[in-house]
């Protein structure tokens, strides 16, 4: 007679778990509690108590090639590291593929699992569940798979914060936090630099961030722009660490991080080693702390009202809100208590997964689990083992074994998890996987490969720990696994294909350069590059007195500092030009969007006798250059020599100018009178981004287009294009700031490209501003005595060693 197993939940181990059923003859029931499959992955735009909650922008951390189902590899143009929605769609997939739905029960909650009377002798469970009408029904089952998933109980340490009461901001967890639309021009304290913690940080910006230890952060990707985890999870990587010294392995492992961003200098840097613990995984944290958008705190002591006073006794005043992000309880309070084993809801559990307690070992949890990988592969190799458990084709040891095996594992895990609970959840990956594996009969022999297939035996041994070498052999062996593990790395090129690439020029270390049209030099949306119309009164003007922002401050002063008399015009209402941010902009004024951050560092970019403030962030915010600004004005009192609202309609040289050099400036005020003065001498400083350049000559049909176009001097936020597919046209900076940030808002993006380009970060080695390393005259003497071919090349294996630019579609044809 065939085994009816209950599956509980229907996310990713649910789903595993009703395949691995169906592969070993069994009859899976899965109780679902929401109306859809996914648990976790599933994005809802209100939290619903008892179940997970995501906020809309989270994309994995595990990329799709080492987070995949052994036997159904994510589509190969799916990308590397997917959004929510997209491994919603991977799941949907597998359950097609393998006819998963029609095994699955939705809006059906499990209430209780109890053990059945005559359970010493059959092993089977009464299981009692309710609809969405509260309609209860009783079920039996010869076994119990519990894939709850364990981010359900958010944690809120609300005693450890004295005065909270007293707050009159918003204080929530970070389970119902969903976009930071709500956020905007407020200020947020995050509490807590796990993995939420830092994603809610980054999105938000203009953030303070508290931490009680610190963390190390890891970007998702490493050499050369590879998925982290597929070069740094192999067989062979886990054997150097095994038989190297922790200290030495900790050292290496700092060095490499602290090589990107010193932790200490951006106040990141952890009490506890980097393998003692589990780092951060986050692309952006590093680069918003030193553009100033997020600021680390110390850990948070109380609240004044208002005023949230940390432990290092700074404070900050008029907060808004506070997001904890202060982690997840699990808790499964429909199992028997007497699985238990204290009051805090702990389960101890044999190798993660079955209770040593039962006398018939069919009820297993599957995911309980934390490690230093992708969850889903461990989950399903549980499900694998459990299900021919439950069948009766594995055994279990005896229960005092069990008992045994589990104190030693957290006896050995309390040296870097002081908390049990939590020492009870962490397995070391590969060693964890080989040894469900082994009790499936599926575990990978590298012996046996490298004497049979030794192309595929160095794969495996040297190669990424991927879920398909589960899958050559034993029990649930997939002919596809050998060909799946051959094509991984084409799987991962695949999205970043989208381009085709110019062929890179070359020529010999000591030939010149050739000549290259310049590179975009800014973006739009829906439209280009952007260009200047100011040239004839560039051509016109020599030097004195003075029009303008930024250029037009500094030359007010030059004029005062050589005994010279400045009238400066300026058509705005205020100083600063472009780094003015305005909602509406006049036509010919210059403009900028909101989140626009200067990419030259303060001590690089300031006035040469005033300095900008110690306190100001490396890379400024527009806002904080329109205060430095504003200080340098009021510093050497330049406001009394400009004239606001005063637009110029005309210079020309007046008609003695051979002999006098003089000019006549025609200008008009606000109100619309019109003045006419003689200068000795004049200086433009108006700038060159004031009239956007629309080649829409260049795009056929556009007339037909029904969508939105405009140029990026209209673009002001991402709001409005909430959910919408966005083209944006060029690579220049301007370009590619916007892309960027309309990904965390859009469905899609496309950012499309003429030549391509290199990429330079902001930041440079050890985490230091990029222009204060690379401008210096000891290197450029240095680098003026190589060929031009051979600095080329330098640059441009730094630049790779980053992030592969021909893999990643932007190599450009220009050294």
């Amino acid at each position: 007679m065939v085994k009816r197993i209950a599956v509980i939940g229907a996310g990713s181990s649910g789903l595993a778990a009703i395949k691995c059923c169906l592969d070993e003859g069994l009859e899976p029931l899965c109780f679902e509690s929401s109306d859809d499959i996914g648990g976790l992955w599933r994005f809802r735009d209100e939290p619903q108590a008892e179940r997970c909650s995501i906020y809309y922008s989270l994309t994995v951390n595990t990329s799709k090639e080492m987070m995949c189902f052994s036997d159904f590899p994510a589509p190969d143009h799916f990308p590397n590291y997917m959004h929510n929605s997209l491994i919603m769609q991977y799941f949907k997939l597998y359950a097609e593929h393998f006819d998963l739905i029609k095994h699955i029960r939705f809006q059906s909650t499990v209430r209780s699992v109890s053990q059945r009377p005559d359970f010493s002798v059959s092993g089977q469970w009464d299981v009692v569940t309710t609809d969405s009408d509260g309609r209860e029904e009783h079920h039996v089952f010869d076994g119990v798979l519990v894939c709850a998933g364990h981010y359900t109980q958010p944690i809120k340490p609300l005693s450890d914060f004295p005065g909270i009461d007293a707050f009159p901001g918003k204080l929530f967890h970070s389970w119902q936090y969903k976009n930071p639309g709500a956020f905007v021009g407020k200020r947020v304290v995050v509490v807590g630099i796990g993995n939420s913690g830092g994603d809610i940080a980054v999105e938000l910006s203009r953030t303070f961030l508290s931490t009680r230890r610190g963390a190390w952060v890891v970007g998702r990707t490493v050499d050369k722009g590879l998925p982290l985890d597929m070069m740094r999870i192999s067989r062979v990587g886990g054997l150097i660490n095994r038989l190297l010294p922790r200290p030495l392995i900790n050292w290496i492992g700092e060095r490499s991080l602290n090589q990107r961003h010193d932790h200490k200098l951006y106040g990141l840097q952890p009490k506890r080693r980097i393998f003692d613990h589990r780092p951060v995984i986050n692309d952006d944290l590093p680069g918003r702390i030193l553009v100033g958008d997020l600021v680390m705190k110390s850990n948070l002591q109380k609240f004044r009202a208002s005023t949230v006073c940390f432990d290092d006794g700074t404070t900050e005043d008029d907060i808004d809100a506070v997001i904890l992000c202060t982690g997840y309880d699990y808790r499964f309070p429909f199992l028997p208590h007497s699985l238990h084993s204290g009051d805090d809801g702990d389960l101890k559990l044999y190798k993660r997964v079955f209770p040593p307690s039962l006398q018939h070992p069919t009820l297993a949890i599957i995911g309980l689990l934390q490690t230093r990988g992708p969850i889903m592969p461990v989950a399903e190799l549980q499900g694998r083992w459990a299900t021919r458990v439950i069948a009766g084709l594995n055994h279990l040891p005896p229960p005092a074994k069990m008992l045994q095996i589990i104190e030693r594992h957290i006896a050995a895990n309390l040296k870097r998890y002081p908390w049990p609970k939590l020492a009870a959840l962490q397995v070391d990956y590969i060693p964890y996987l080989d040894s469900l594996a082994q009790e499936v009969g599926a575990c990978p022999s590298i012996p046996r490969l490298l004497l049979t297939d030794p192309v595929l035996g160095c794969r495996v041994y040297f190669g990424p720990c991927t879920p398909y070498q589960f899958r050559l052999r034993g029990p649930g062996v997939w002919q596809g696994a050998r060909q799946a593990i051959f094509t991984q790395w084409e799987r991962v090129a695949k999205p970043m294909k989208t381009r085709p690439l110019p062929e890179a020029s070359s020529f010999g270390w000591r030939g010149r350069a050739p000549k290259y049209p310049p590179p975009e030099e800014c973006l739009c949306i829906r439209s280009s590059e952007e260009s200047s119309s100011c040239e004839v009164l560039q051509q016109k003007t020599t030097v004195n007195t003075a029009l303008g922002g930024t250029s037009g401050l500094t030359c007010i002063k030059c004029c005062l500092d050589e005994g010279l008399e400045p009238v400066c015009f300026e058509s705005s209402d205020d100083i600063g030009g472009l780094w003015k941010f305005k909602e509406n902009t006049d036509p010919n004024e210059a403009s900028i969007y909101n989140s626009l951050i200067i990419n030259t560092s303060k001590e690089m970019m300031c006035f040469s006798d005033f300095p900008i403030p110690s306190h100001f962030p490396n890379y400024m915010h527009n806002s904080l250059i329109m205060d430095y600004f504003r200080m340098y004005a009021e510093h050497f009192q330049l406001k009394h020599y400009i004239r606001f609202q005063t637009k110029v309609l005309q210079v020309t040289p007046r008609p003695d100018f051979p002999h006098s050099g003089q000019w006549d400036v025609e200008t008009e005020s606000k109100d619309g009178q019109r003045e006419r003065a003689v200068f000795d001498a004049v200086m433009v400083a108006t700038g060159h981004h004031c009239h956007p350049h629309l080649p829409l000559k260049d795009f056929p049909g556009i007339d037909t287009f029904k969508g939105n176009f405009f140029h990026s001097r209209d673009y002001k936020n991402p709001e409005d294009w909430r959910g919408k597919r966005v083209v944006v046209i060029g690579i220049g900076n301007s370009g590619g700031d916007i892309a960027v940030e309309l990904s965390r808002m859009a469905k899609q993006v496309y950012l499309s490209t003429r030549k391509g380009s290199w990429i330079l970060h902001r930041v440079g080695d050890n985490g230091i501003p990029s222009d204060m390393i690379f401008n210096n005259r000891a290197l450029h003497g240095v680098l003026r005595l190589l060929p031009v071919g051979y600095r080329n090349k330098i640059g441009e294996n730094r630049l790779n060693k980053r992030f592969n630019h021909k893999l990643y579609g932007l190599q450009p044809a220009h050294r």
